[in-house]
Order: structure tokens, then C-alpha cells, then sequence
């Protein structure tokens, strides 16, 4: 009787482990998949800078273009449309001024242009921030007299939910829902008696998720 209980003992242990094994060679557990789309970042020109109709004058000096925006209108299609200010400064005295006229001087010169602010507004997905990169548009060329430039000092853009330095800004997620909007405006160094004709220029802006 003794030898039976513990044979009866040993055999519940052997069965007991050999269980625990199988149940040890495998195991199963499911994972989840899932993925999030963000609307692709997109930037609209709505202007370029333009410093209007100037006369040169005997003494040199700069002309100054800075702006503001209004409320950004999105369209079911098509481009965003937004209001702008633009206001000029002139260096007065002898310097260059504002041509008041409307009669054209010749040279391609088109000299009713009306200054104005460059603006651009920037549509992605609401709350990312973005970073902003400006290249180019040191100064501007005479249409048809080679090598004669005037220089251009950029500002940095501004507006919007751009940060002070002008290098990043964020999408907004209420009021105008999706967008962000900057100016960039500039100082055009006019030379005493400037050469007479029309100049122009560019600069680039790129506009990408941080």
C-alpha cells in the first residue's frame, strides 16, 4: 500500500510537467495597425513685392514697402484670396520719391505701378508647425542695361502665427482653420540719379513640416 501511493505520487508529477511544456510552446497575441494622414502643405502667392513708380533724385536713399493681411478666404477650389496693405516710406529731401503721375516714361517703364507687399498664405494640416526659407531677391536688374542693379534688403516674413525671426509658423486650428499667412516686404537703395527704365528681380520661398 505504501509503494502504491508513492508510484501514484511520481506519476502526477511526470503528467503535471509534461502539460506545463506544451503549454509553453507557443503563444498568440494579436497587434494593431493604424496610420494617420496629414493634409499636404501648400503655399499661395498672392502678391509679389512690387516698390511702385519712383523718380530718381540727385542725392540717393531707400525706399521702404511693408504690409499687412486680412482674413484668408479658403474656396472649395481654387486659390485662397486674402485683402491687403501695403504702406511706402521714401527718404525725402533730394532723395527718390513717389512718381504721382500716370503717363508712361518709356524704357518698358510702367510708371503707374502701385507699390505693394508680397503676400502668400500657407494651407496644411491644423496645429503642425512649418519652417520658412527665403533665398534670393538681393536686387533687382535694369530690363535692358547690364550690370545696372539696384540692391534689395529682404524683411523677414511676418504675420499670421509666424514666430518673430520669420522662420517657422504654425497652421492654425480655429478662426482661419487650416491656414497661416505672412507679408514679406523690403528696402530698395536707389542711387543719386538713378538710370530710368524698369528693374525687376526674385526670391524664393519654401515652405516645409518641421
Amino acid at each position: 500500500m505504501k509503494f502504491s501511493v508513492r508510484l501514484f505520487a511520481v506519476v502526477i508529477l511526470f503528467s503535471s510537467t509534461r502539460s506545463l511544456e506544451a503549454q509553453s510552446a507557443s503563444s498568440i497575441l494579436t497587434v494593431g495597425e493604424s496610420a494617420t494622414i496629414s493634409q499636404p502643405i501648400r503655399i499661395y502667392k498672392i502678391s509679389d513685392l512690387s516698390f511702385g513708380a519712383i523718380i530718381a533724385g540727385p542725392a540717393g536713399g531707400n525706399v521702404q514697402v511693408h504690409g499687412t493681411m486680412g482674413s484668408v478666404t479658403v474656396p472649395s477650389s481654387g486659390s485662397p484670396t486674402v485683402t491687403t496693405t501695403t504702406s511706402i516710406s521714401y527718404p525725402g529731401g533730394s532723395g527718390p520719391a513717389k512718381y504721382g503721375g500716370s503717363q508712361s516714361t518709356g524704357a518698358g517703364f510702367a510708371a503707374t505701378a502701385t507699390p505693394q507687399v508680397a503676400c502668400m498664405v500657407v494651407t496644411g494640416e491644423p496645429s503642425l508647425t512649418y519652417s520658412i526659407c527665403v533665398s534670393g531677391g538681393t536686387s533687382v536688374c535694369h530690363a535692358t542695361l547690364p550690370g545696372c542693379i539696384m540692391s534689395v534688403a529682404l524683411d523677414a516674413p511676418c504675420g499670421g502665427a509666424v514666430n518673430s525671426s520669420g522662420t517657422s509658423g504654425t497652421i492654425q486650428s480655429s478662426g482661419e482653420t487650416g491656414t497661416d499667412k505672412f507679408t514679406i516686404g523690403g528696402t530698395l537703395t536707389v542711387g543719386s540719379m538713378q538710370a530710368s527704365g524698369s528693374y525687376s528681380g526674385a526670391f524664393s520661398v519654401t515652405v516645409a513640416y518641421n
